[in-house]
């Protein structure tokens, strides 16, 4: 018989490393509030999954020096498009809009994208970066061309 209260137990602030701060922190700041229905849904299946990517990913290796956090995110997202990551790709495009990659830089991305990684990955980007766009109100794709 499991403890699903043990199992969905968070770390108390004064338990959480300075990693984690920092890593959550971070998160906050590019994720915005679309990153805490997922850390939710990864504290429900294992407190050590969400450690694993606050503290690890988001708290130590982001916060390397060398890459500021727009080219990570271009990075972050060149390959989570190739890899046909939608779910994390849609997480990230809105990270690199929150902060400060343009849409013109986005469309960049996809073009040099359709060299290296083929059309089909760029037309699927466009797509996944259509849908963000529009969710944020940045676009209306009401009374666009048909096909």
């Amino acid at each position: 018989m499991s403890d699903n209260g043990a199992a969905r137990r968070v770390v108390a602030d004064e338990e959480q490393s300075e990693a984690f701060k920092k890593g959550l922190a971070r998160r906050n700041r590019i994720a915005g509030p679309a990153g805490a229905q997922r850390r939710r849904m990864l504290q429900a299946v294992s407190p050590d999954l969400e450690k694993l990517l606050i503290e690890h990913c988001w708290g130590t290796i982001l916060e390397r020096p060398g890459l500021g956090e727009r080219e990570r995110e271009l990075i972050t997202l060149g390959v989570l498009i190739t890899l046909g990551r939608d779910r994390e790709t849609i997480t990230h495009f809105n990270g690199a809009l929150n902060v400060g990659v343009t849409k013109d830089e986005l469309v960049e991305l996809l073009i040099q994208l359709s060299v290296y990684a083929g059309v089909p990955a760029m037309i699927a980007g466009a797509g996944l970066l259509a849908d963000v766009l529009q969710a944020r109100g940045e676009l209306d794709l009401s009374d666009g061309p048909s096909a």
